[in-house]
């Protein structure tokens, strides 16, 4: 869908930031690649860490919750993630997320756009 421009692909200084410290050689790579891929990548920003503090409060993890408050202040459409248990606690606390949080699976069944 990236390759074929069919929705944009936007990264983070705090992914950058994460994939650096992956001890795993092969997965920091493969990550690398697909940040390559990526049409815009946003710098953190102050404010993000105040966010990210209220975040992790209702049950995400502090890395998660800057990653989700980086995307809600860059306005992205989606937030997609592989991880279960973020996409159950957006779920949970979906009045106060700012931003659409979507399993990979969900967002390709869907083809990227709103039903």
């Amino acid at each position: 869908m990236v390759e074929q421009h069919e929705c944009a692909l936007v990264a983070s200084e705090a992914i950058v930031y994460e994939n650096s410290r992956n001890p795993d050689e092969d997965r920091r790579e493969r990550i690398r690649s697909y940040l390559r891929l990526a049409n815009e990548c946003i710098e953190m920003e102050d404010s993000d860490m105040g966010r990210a503090n209220f975040l992790k409060g209702i049950g995400f993890s502090l890395m998660d919750a800057l990653h989700i408050a980086i995307a809600e202040r860059g306005k992205v459409d989606y937030f997609v993630t592989c991880d279960d248990d973020i996409v159950s606690n957006s779920e949970r606390h979906r009045d106060i997320m700012k931003v659409r949080i979507v399993s990979l699976m969900e967002f390709v069944a869907k083809g990227g756009k709103e039903e």
